[in-house]
């Protein structure tokens, strides 16, 4: 299937997914959330592929969270259709709670916002190559790191790392 703002590799069991607007620091509109859903949909019908890779496209960020210029510029206030997010959550991936295949979030760059929240979504499962990562805890100058009582409220549980039946990566 072809993308516009996504990148899918599949090469033995590994899918590799690309964020792919660097032009923006990967930002992610309503329609890159729909292409994020058909991916990570497909990788999960996929019996042949046994682990999905996220990672964004150049060197200034992995994910800078949702395109708030695209959304002050749709008359809806989330761009074009009624709801911005897909039926599995932010990305297509934070409220996808039925996916027992592990996500690994390769952050190259800031994750802040919507971008720490698909970090987050991995289940803790991420491979930090020039990772900075967050949430504005204020509005304003005073920024803040989220603790590990907002981590637990975000991540995603693994039902077979749980069961110890896959290996943690993170």
């Amino acid at each position: 299937m072809d993308y516009q703002f996504i990148v899918v590799r599949r090469s033995s069991q590994v899918t590799t997914i690309t964020l792919s607007r660097p032009e923006v620091m990967n930002a992610i509109h309503p329609p890159m959330h729909a292409e994020l859903q058909q991916a990570l949909d497909a990788f999960a019908a996929d019996a042949e592929q046994r682990v999905c890779v996220l990672t964004g496209a150049g060197e200034r960020a992995f994910c800078a969270g949702s395109d708030l210029k695209f959304a002050a510029a749709s008359e809806s206030g989330v761009g074009a259709g009624k709801h911005s997010y897909p039926r599995s959550g932010y990305g297509g991936i934070a409220e996808r709670f039925d996916l027992a295949k592990p996500v690994i979030a390769a952050v190259n760059g800031v994750a802040l916002g919507g971008g720490f929240e698909i970090v987050l979504a991995c289940g803790g499962q991420s491979a930090r190559l020039r990772q900075r990562s967050g949430y504005a805890g204020r509005l304003g100058r005073r920024r803040r790191p989220v603790d590990r009582r907002h981590s637990a409220l975000l991540s995603r549980r693994d039902p077979g790392v749980e069961r110890g039946r896959l290996p943690r990566t993170g």
